[in-house]
């Protein structure tokens, strides 16, 4: 059947495979720098990454924005990702591979 793309019920972003039944996730992440070549360097549960932001231009320093397989995907509330994260956290299994791939 292949990948469809969904939004959930919590507001992050997962593609499921139907075939695997694998989801990936949209983790927030805040951002603590940026670089003039289109890149960031984020925080996402106290691991640091270096993500695209090529995809959200409007982001800047000190802004949430939600990481997909190394890319900003969309600038997100400062309140919601702190929601997001809470609730990521009580489900450490799901987001081990998406924080260690950055």
């Amino acid at each position: 059947m292949g990948a469809r793309q969904r939004r959930g019920r919590l507001g992050f972003a997962h593609r499921i495979d139907v075939k695997e039944n694998n989801m990936c996730l949209a983790i927030p992440a805040k951002i603590t720098s940026l670089d003039e070549d289109g890149l960031a360097t984020v925080d996402i549960l106290g691991v640091t990454r270096s993500i695209s932001v090529d995809l959200t231009p409007q982001a800047k320093e000190g802004d949430f924005v939600l990481v997909h397989a190394g890319f900003a995907i969309e600038v997100v509330d400062p309140e919601f990702a702190a929601e997001t994260l809470e609730i990521v956290k009580q489900f450490p299994d799901l987001v081990a591979d998406e924080v260690a791939q950055g």
